[in-house]
C-alpha cells in the first residue's frame, strides 16, 4: 500500500486543483456576462479590432458612378509674362504675286520690284550681303494663284537685279517663270 500512497497527489493539491477549476470556469463566464454592446462606447471599436468574418460582412457589391459633378467656375486671370528675346532674323518679308508688293510687315526690307516675270529683287536696309547669309524662301501657299509653283533664291548675280539686292525667282510646276507664286523670305 506504501507504493500506491507515493503516486496519490496530497490533499493540498487535490484542493488547489478544484479551486482553480472554480474560479477559472466562473470567472470566464462573469467575463462573457460583463461587457455587452451598450457598454460599448460608439467610435471605439476600430477596424482593425474585428475579426475576418466581421470585415467580409462589411464590404458590399460596388455601385454604379455617380453623375458627372457641374463644371467649375473660371479661373481668375494670370499674370502677364515677360516680353520674350527679340528674334535673330535680321530681315524677312512676304511677298505677294501680282502686285509684287509686300504683305504686312517686313523688317529689315526696305523695297521689292520685279524687273521681269517671276523675277523679284529686294532690297535689304541696312545692305546685308547676299553672298554672304543663307536667307531661306518659300512659297506662300494661300495667296498664290500659281498653287503648283515653287520660289528659288539666286545667290550669283545673274544680272537681273541690282548688285546687293537679294533675287528671287518663282516658277510654275512647269518650271517657267510666273508672277502667280507668293513668297517669304527670311534672312538670319
Amino acid at each position: 500500500m506504501r507504493s500506491i500512497k507515493r503516486f496519490l497527489p496530497s490533499r493540498s493539491i487535490v484542493a488547489a486543483v478544484i479551486v482553480s477549476l472554480v474560479v477559472g470556469g466562473v470567472g470566464s463566464a462573469t467575463a462573457a456576462s460583463l461587457i455587452t454592446g451598450d457598454q460599448i462606447k460608439d467610435g471605439s471599436i476600430q477596424y482593425n479590432d474585428l475579426s475576418k468574418k466581421a470585415k467580409k460582412k462589411l464590404r458590399g457589391k460596388r455601385g454604379q458612378t455617380g453623375a458627372t459633378g457641374a463644371a467649375g467656375t473660371q479661373g481668375a486671370e494670370g499674370d502677364k509674362g515677360d516680353t520674350g528675346a527679340a528674334g535673330s532674323a535680321r530681315a524677312w518679308a512676304t511677298v505677294r504675286s501680282g502686285t509684287a508688293g509686300f504683305d504686312g510687315l517686313h523688317p529689315g526690307i526696305s523695297a521689292v520690284s520685279r524687273p521681269a516675270t517671276g523675277i523679284y529683287c529686294l532690297t535689304t536696309d541696312p545692305p546685308i550681303d547676299p553672298t554672304g547669309y543663307a536667307a531661306a524662301v518659300s512659297q506662300e501657299y494661300g495667296w498664290s494663284s500659281t498653287v503648283n509653283g515653287h520660289a528659288e533664291l539666286r545667290i550669283r548675280d545673274y544680272g537681273s537685279c541690282p548688285a546687293g539686292d537679294f533675287q528671287v525667282e518663282t516658277f510654275d510646276s512647269s518650271a517657267t517663270h510666273d508672277n502667280g507664286v507668293s513668297f517669304t523670305i527670311l534672312i538670319p
